[in-house]
């Protein structure tokens, strides 16, 4: 009797088999592209939200200067020296000819 049940029980056996092999198989190939999928995605907002933040920072220092007890005046030419250098250096680099090998 115990055979009988055996004999009967193999398309069970089967299709739990075929159904592991197929999560194994989905695993390796479907997990890995989820993960590159959300790090793009992560990736892509982080990159949106940096100008929005450094937009933000620079109008919370405008304001905090605002506040020292002087002329707002020098708290732009401050501000305004402060920023000149980081564009005067991609400007630079804008103007900069791109060396090509050959």
């Amino acid at each position: 009797m115990e055979d009988n049940t055996a004999e009967l029980d193999w398309p069970a056996k089967i299709a739990t088999e075929v159904v592991d092999r197929i999560d194994v198989v989905k695993s390796k190939t479907t997990k890995p592209a989820e993960t590159a999928a959300k790090g793009v995605v992560a990736v892509i907002a982080l990159l949106t939200m940096i100008p929005a933040l450094i937009t933000l920072l620079l109008i919370a220092v405008v304001r905090g200067m605002s506040y020292i007890p002087w002329e707002i005046g020098y708290s732009y030419l401050i501000l305004g020296g402060v920023l000149f250098l980081p564009g005067l250096f991609f400007l630079n680099k804008a103007r900069t000819p791109v060396r090509t090998a050959g």
